[in-house]
């Protein structure tokens, strides 16, 4: 009986504190969502959860001589709705049975009523021992307060970490610990859905200025580091600012989750960009603005965080100046480090803010970096005084950072990282920290910018020739690299602003160009370029270039061979420069291949009519194949029933490839389907040669989805005597581990020797990234200059089973597909199609495909 009243009175005890703090809660939660104070709420949270701790604490009946310690975040009094609770039980020796029982009680009753617990037993030998070898445990001793319990014995903890803590290696160690954990995030603070709290110029970021500060004596909030002289007033404003903002968007993350969430994940950027009064303009999405202003924040915090921490290295750990040389008046390089040799230079000379990072450039073996003066200077002045571009005349000197032989590119980033090159180039500015949601691009603007030009630059060291030999050729053949350099700035600076971002940008790159002195012809080309820049790709992948017709209207956009060498190398740098998973050896090859085709075009300087070279063609195909055993008459046989557009619409090396295999299985029974893998481009190429079929392309698009096999290119033939001769190229995921290319051939075969009837791949849910960055289906046709075939453009989201419903659709309206272009970037698709059927003969026919399209998108 005595045992069952002690469990009554333990569940009606949990029950009334487990009621009270959930109302306690909710109360706090509408308070903050009314005056949207964090720092309000994380006291309240803590108070709360310390009048808790402490009740629980006494009703276990502890030793006197044990303290209740909070450390970490909760020991800061900075408790975030669901965040851990840190606790550290400290004992003055080694607990005995009845002591680990009481403890024990209090630990799973905080558990019971519903506290996420991260508690450790120590004694103070204990942290003698473990918590100075290991510099996390070392942090949260710094952050710690006592609860309830034994005052005497928390006295002579904080009395041995103050005399065992070695002040510069902990911070050394700190600084350790913040690399790596920038390292992790591959220094890259502008991820799609950033961890705030780990992310480069996250909260961590914040805390650990604060930690290395607090272990020196120097403070242990903004205030008191001001009042130390280590940040300056200005600093202390940003500084709060921005930890408000980080605040305030992790405790609105923890509300909207209902459990401990770090991650601004595409499921809480929308919701929270409401809360923070974001709407949806024509230029940007209200989840884009708030994504904006929370990578300028991050940027910010991490400029200030290396201000900070050289700041306290230069006072703690290096105090005394080891070397110094002048420079000029203005620059000199104490420690390694650029100094200015007044605080006021800047001020009284704004070209040399220029002049610093040229400096920086041309002796980068000698300077490691900014001194803390010099950053502070920069800051102050573009942070505040965004009219000084103006004032900036160094045209000449910023033409010459673009032309240096080496540290061009990292020139321009520490440009960017400390706000200077968005002064120099204010259209530059307006897309620093502006997120590309388009599901493919990873970087904001400004870095995707930047890893472009990276790019461009390793075309030009010869060290990396082997990486792209033919951009490398084309790159060391070019009399101004530079030129290919500024384009790349301005190619993508419109963007945000509304409108074609080709045409504004081309409008900033001209008024670059003539300020910078630049001659009409160089002008001309960089202007080009900017407006043309997606020509190349748009043309490679979404359109059947094999055409002579197609390649005659991309080559007279083009013209000469030195614009066609310009934009191919930009265009290879642009896809580059936008997502490891969207550039991959197929669209390489595609583009290599468009350069190449365009290269002797315009070395023809015309364009045949359609049936140019046609018999010149088969003559020559026919002389190779000879050399393999087969005959001109076994030729002639076997291409009887194949047009003129056979031999247009595929190259030399298909055709060959085709009629090779078509003549060694000619006593072979329909369907022959043969494979081979291209180690050029990682893929695989699937020859079917069938009986044409109603359904036959959905069918074999089917098929492929299934087993695992992306399909980034199509060539349907149907030939005279009704012959379906269908090339698949086929990317292989080799992650997947897809099926041998001799059981591809076997298990297509059974299928289309089966009947018609065939049940398609069940399409999949959108990505978290689709649903909350949706693409709007776009589908337009349009006639080609004959009318007998139309082009079919279609855009949304990437889904399994998309190419098999769509040609599904068209098959069903008997409209006939000539030739597919397969292009997924990220979750998008963009997938082109040159096509045949009586019902695009009218408009609405075309208007009811187009309907019907869209639906399935």
């Amino acid at each position: 009986m005595n045992l069952l009243l002690k469990k009554l009175i333990k569940f009606l005890m949990q029950y009334k504190i487990n009621s009270q703090r959930s109302g306690h809660k909710q109360k706090l939660k509408e308070k903050f969502l009314k005056t949207n104070d964090p720092l309000l709420n994380m006291r309240n949270l803590s108070n709360e959860t310390d009048t808790l701790l402490r009740t629980l604490w006494v009703k276990t009946h502890q030793n006197k001589k044990t303290a209740l310690i909070a450390v970490g975040g909760y020991g800061r009094n900075t408790l975030h709705p669901f965040s851990d609770i840190d606790i550290l039980i400290l004992c003055k020796e080694e607990p005995n049975e009845k002591d680990s029982l009481s403890i024990e009680t209090f630990v799973r009753l905080l558990w019971d009523v519903g506290l996420e617990v991260g508690h450790s037993v120590r004694t103070l030998d204990d942290c003698l021992s473990i918590g100075f070898k290991d510099v996390t445990i070392l942090t949260t001793f710094l952050e710690s307060r006592i609860l309830a319990g034994c005052e005497e014995i928390f006295g002579s903890f904080q009395a041995l970490v103050k005399n065992n803590l070695d002040i510069k290696s902990f911070i050394i160690d700190k600084i350790k610990e913040q690399k790596l954990r920038h390292a992790q995030a591959k220094n890259i603070a502008y991820s799609l859905e950033p961890n705030i709290k780990e992310c480069p110029g996250g909260l961590r970021d914040l805390h650990t200025i604060v930690w290395i500060a607090k272990a020196a004596n120097l403070g242990s909030n903004w205030s008191e580091l001001f009042s130390h002289n280590i940040i300056t007033k200005q600093e202390y404003i940003k500084l709060t600012r921005y930890q408000a903002l980080l605040n305030r968007i992790r405790i609105y993350l923890h509300y909207e989750a209902n459990r401990r969430e770090d991650c601004l994940s595409f499921d809480y950027q929308l919701i929270l960009a409401k809360k923070f009064g974001f709407s949806d303009n024509k230029a940007k999405r209200a989840s884009e603005q708030l994504m904006q202003r929370f990578y300028r924040t991050v940027r910010s915090i991490r400029l200030i965080n290396k201000i900070i921490t050289q700041n306290l290295i230069e006072r703690v750990v290096n105090p005394d100046p080891i070397s110094q040389k002048y420079l000029s008046n203005d620059f000199r390089i104490i420690n390694n480090l650029l100094d200015i040799t007044s605080k006021d230079v800047f001020e009284k000379k704004p070209d040399a803010l220029i002049e610093c990072f040229r400096i920086w450039q041309i002796n980068n073996d000698t300077i490691s970096g900014l001194s803390v003066r010099t950053m502070r200077a920069i800051w102050s002045i573009t942070s505040t005084r965004a009219s000084l571009c103006r004032k900036i005349k160094q045209h000449k000197l910023f033409l010459e950072i673009l032309k240096n032989n080496h540290v061009v590119t990292n020139t321009l980033r520490r440009m960017n990282h400390h706000g200077v090159l968005g002064l120099y180039i204010p259209s530059f500015r307006r897309v620093v920290g502006q997120m590309q949601h388009d599901l493919f691009h990873v970087y904001t603007v400004d870095e995707h910018i930047l890893m472009v030009i990276r790019n461009l630059r390793r075309f030009a060291i010869p060290d990396m020739a082997h990486e792209f030999p033919l951009c490398s050729e084309l790159m060391s053949s070019l009399a101004k690299p530079e030129l290919l350099y500024i384009a790349a700035l301005f190619h993508d600076i419109a963007k945000g602003r509304g409108g074609d971002h080709s045409k504004l940008g081309m409008i900033d790159a001209r008024e670059f160009c003539v300020s910078h002195e630049l001659n009409e012809k160089d002008t001309s080309l960089v202007v080009w370029l900017v407006e043309n820049h997606l020509l190349m790709s748009s043309c490679s992948q979404k359109q059947d270039f094999e055409n002579p017709k197609v390649l005659q209207a991309f080559v007279s956009t083009v013209k000469t061979e030195h614009n066609l060498i310009a934009l191919y190398l930009l265009t290879v740098a642009d896809v580059r420069g936008t997502s490891d998973k969207v550039w991959n050896s197929w669209k390489a090859k595609l583009l290599e291949n468009l350069f190449i085709m365009a290269r002797k075009s315009i070395g023809r300087r015309r364009i045949a009519s359609t049936n140019w070279g046609l018999e010149d063609k088969k003559h020559s195909l026919m002389l190779r194949l000879q050399k393999k055993g087969i005959k001109e008459k076994d030729c002639l046989n076997l291409w009887r029933f194949f047009d003129i557009s056979y031999f247009s619409r595929f190259d030399d090396a298909e055709i060959l490839w085709q009629t090779e295999l078509l003549y060694k299985s000619k006593k072979e029974s329909l369907p022959i389907i043969k494979s081979k893998t291209s180690l050029a481009t990682e893929s695989l190429d699937v020859f079917i040669y069938t009986h044409d079929k109603h359904n036959l392309f959905a069918k074999i698009c089917g098929f492929f989805q299934s087993i695992n096999l992306e399909i980034v290119g199509a060539k349907v033939f149907t030939s005279q005597n009704k012959l379906a001769l269908d090339s698949f190229t086929l990317l292989v995921d080799t992650v997947t581990k897809p099926p041998k290319s001799s059981v591809v051939e076997s298990k297509l075969k059974e299928l289309l020797m089966e009947s018609d009837n065939y049940l398609p791949p069940n399409p999949q849910r959108l990505s978290a990234q689709q649903k909350y960055l949706p693409i709007p289906p776009k589908v337009k046709f349009w006639p080609d200059e004959g009318g007998l075939y139309y082009f079919l453009n279609i855009t949304g989201a990437d889904q399994p089973s998309l190419l098999y419903r769509i040609a599904s659709l068209l098959s069903k309206h008997q409209v006939h597909i000539q030739t597919a272009k397969i292009n997924t970037l990220g979750g998008r698709a963009e997938d082109s199609f040159l096509v045949k059927g009586d019902i695009l003969k009218n408009l609405q026919g075309i208007n009811m495909l187009e309907e019907e399209i869209i639906k399935i998108l």
